[in-house]
């Protein structure tokens, strides 16, 4: 999960998305006349109101005002969202040139916002025909507005704001649009993921497990601009969490077939995506594992270019058991076993998860590796190779001290189990 979850933004039109996700166009409409009546700003509402409308004529008017009102003021989900519909309402729009303010380098980023003009609520209209006539009124005001003030700052957006125009375009046409209900359930923890979200409008409950077999609980609400799921698109790891709508909600969602073709025909979109998922899971990374609690929050962002995303599949060997140590890993999501053979018995050590690590007995005590590490599913790891590790904890002795006494401590529950491993022998012999 990732994102400014502060991003500006109108103000959420809850009424007319859950009437539009309930299929209730006629009181999505009304709703939507009546909250843009309230504040000429909510483009959120302005795209409720061209998806309500059945005068396509109109719709595409107000699609193209959403647009340019959503480059003005510097809102890029809402810019791709405006692209995306009038792409599916077949009416092709200048994708570079809309995405252009918001490409890595641009001076929007730097410019100081300006307040939303907003205007006095009205009642909202009853009848078809008055209907009609607020929502012209309503895009033409829209319209004038974009053409007539300034531009306002353009907000960052994860590791999109970094992208440059051909692999901001490239992305942006990889997406879809979702408008969720409160309470939707958009994934499931442990389950296989084929899609990444970008949140437009709405707010979105994250919930995880503290331990395993423990309730789900609510980690964390996100909101317009963040984006979640994108492990997905790198790799068939489960979910590390559960994410439902804590409101009524309008995402963008990409899946992973079609931003595999995107990253085919546009390398550094896939470059951009792989260090961002680096980045965003070394810093889970660092906030779960009690050896990385030393690492100061200006430092992860150095700290994270030494270690490299690897995607492993279910049955991979990761380390074999007598093999000189790679370097230290770090589960960012699946499962792993750690198992050795002992006396021709093979012995089950331990099942390590996300926020978890391994290869630290070999790497810190330089030894042989003592057990294999197999994937019991698709699983994603973090690595830091043993030749940067030893710069890595030079830098850092809080780090190695942490590292130390995990190898020690797994070193001696290693020796204890295979001390105490059983064999039967017959009747009523004992087990030694």
């Amino acid at each position: 999960m990732s994102g400014d979850t502060k991003a500006k933004a109108d103000p959420s039109p809850s009424a007319p998305i859950a009437a539009l996700a309930g299929g209730r166009r006629p009181e999505a409409l009304a709703a939507a006349v009546a909250e843009l009546e309230a504040a000429l700003a909510n483009r959120a509402a302005l795209w409720v109101l061209t998806e309500a409308l059945e005068d396509q004529d109109l719709a595409l008017r107000g699609r193209r005002a959403m647009l340019a009102e959503a480059v003005r003021a510097g809102d890029l989900p809402m810019v791709m969202l405006a692209l995306t519909s009038l792409t599916t309402a077949g009416h092709e729009p200048d994708w570079a040139a809309a995405l252009t303010p918001f490409a890595a380098g641009s001076a929007r980023y730097q410019s100081a916002p300006k307040p939303p003009a907003l205007l006095p609520r009205g009642d909202a209209p009853k009848s078809t025909a008055s209907l009609l006539a607020a929502a012209t009124a309503s895009i033409s005001l829209v319209e004038t507005r974009a053409s007539s003030e300034g531009e306002e700052a353009a907000t960052r957006v994860t590791f999109l704001s970094g992208l440059d125009v051909d692999a901001l375009v490239a992305f942006a046409e990889c997406l879809k649009v979702r408008v969720v209900a409160t309470g939707d359930t958009l994934v499931n923890v442990d389950e296989a993921g084929d899609a990444a979200f970008l949140v437009v409008r709405g707010a979105l409950a994250v919930l995880r497990r503290e331990r395993e077999g423990e309730p789900l609980q609510v980690v964390a609400h996100v909101g317009p601009g963040a984006l979640f799921g994108e492990l997905a698109l790198l790799s068939r790891a489960p979910r590390t969490a559960t994410v439902t709508s804590a409101s009524p909600a309008i995402l963008l969602v990409a899946e992973r077939s079609a931003l595999v073709a995107a990253v085919e025909t546009c390398p550094p979109l896939g470059a951009a995506l792989a260090a961002h998922c680096r980045e965003r899971l070394l810093a889970q990374a660092l906030l779960s594992a009690p050896v990385f609690t030393s690492v100061h929050d200006e430092e992860r962002p150095a700290f994270a270019q030494n270690f490299e995303l690897r995607v492993h599949e279910e049955g991979e060997v990761l380390v074999h058991e007598g093999d000189a140590a790679k370097g230290l890993f770090v589960v960012a999501a699946g499962k792993v076993h750690v198992a050795r053979e002992d006396e021709g018995e093979r012995l089950f050590l331990d099942e390590l998860g996300p926020g978890d690590i391994f290869g630290e007995l070999a790497t810190v005590l330089r030894r042989p590796a003592t057990a294999d590490v197999v994937a019991i599913r698709p699983t994603v790891t973090l690595f830091l190779p043993r030749e940067k590790f030893v710069d890595l904890v030079r830098e850092r002795p809080l780090v190695l001290h942490a590292l130390y006494l995990l190898a020690v401590g797994r070193d001696d529950e290693t020796r204890a189990a295979s001390a105490s491993s059983t064999l039967v022998l017959d009747g009523d012999d004992l087990f030694v």
